[in-house]
């Protein structure tokens, strides 16, 4: 049970950005790379992380006048009944998701896309185009030539949104908004920086899983990376570019209300989270 409305609203520029609350999900320690269990477990306990690690899972929307554009659409309580408070804290955040204009995906991972479909089959946001980066897309569902067969559920999410789906490489999509490719997690996993005036905020989507581990170990992946190499050097290159311009950043997985700073400690880094705001 949780204690508030599930969302935290951040001003960046002319543009409003509330953090959606969506759930949590336990996941075994286990599924970390490249760092011993026992070591794994040490810097969970020395930071008083729960044990078994419980994972926050947010999304974000982000709000210009009349516009709502969502980054992520959280997941689904038909595939993991922790997950789906994002469609009751959207609503209690004021939000309609008639007037959400796109989905900007981070990647194709059910926590992420699961909620863009009614338990109906009908899609979640009707006038909403979804943005999609082409490596992920062509990840799940091959090419015209060689076509692949996706999970079920992921081509019931999709399917209500095939006449006005749009698949990217990176650079400008929409006003203030760029794609900034993140490979590895999957394919086309993809960040995106706003940028308004003189702020930017960058959302990561799932550069860190594990925040007690990962910013001391960079090199730390997760068993789910199809690419935990290639996930490992995205998440260094992000990491040191955050800490170097002081940008700020929000992640799926950071704790709510998931903005902070990535700080560079000798060879390693840390966040800093910031401070709670209230926010007109």
């Amino acid at each position: 049970m949780i204690a508030n409305p599930g969302f935290y609203r951040r001003r960046i520029g002319d543009m409003l950005v509330t953090a959606i609350f969506d759930g949590m999900v336990e996941i075994p320690l286990a599924a970390v790379t490249n760092i011993p269990l026992e070591e794994a477990r040490r810097l969970q306990d020395l930071n008083l992380r729960p044990y078994p690690p419980m994972l926050p899972t947010s999304f974000f929307a982000l709000t210009r006048g009349e516009d709502t554009v969502l980054i992520d659409a959280g997941g689904a309580s038909e595939l993991d009944d922790q997950l789906g408070l994002g469609r009751a804290h959207l609503s209690a955040a004021g939000l309609d998701p008639g007037r959400v204009r796109a989905v900007l995906m981070t990647h194709l991972h059910t926590d992420h896309y699961g909620g863009l479909v009614m338990p109906d089959g009908s899609a979640a946001f009707p006038n909403a185009e979804l943005v999609v980066h082409v490596e992920d897309h062509r990840f799940r569902f091959g090419t015209s030539d060689m076509p692949m067969s996706p999970p079920d559920y992921m081509r019931r999410a999709l399917a209500p949104y095939s006449d006005r789906l749009r698949l990217i490489e990176g650079g400008a999509v929409l006003p203030g908004i760029d794609a900034l490719p993140l490979p590895g997690h999957t394919p086309g996993h993809t960040g995106w920086m706003l940028k308004s005036g003189d702020e930017r905020l960058l959302i990561w989507g799932d550069v860190v899983h594990l925040p007690a581990i990962q910013f001391l170990h960079p090199q730390v992946s997760m068993s789910y990376d199809v690419d935990a190499t290639r996930s490992a050097e995205s998440r260094r290159q992000i990491f040191a570019e955050a800490a170097r311009e002081g940008i700020l950043v929000a992640g799926m997985h950071m704790d709510l209300p998931c903005f902070g700073r990535v700080v560079a400690k000798n060879d390693a880094y840390r966040w800093i989270a910031e401070p709670y705001r209230q926010t007109p």
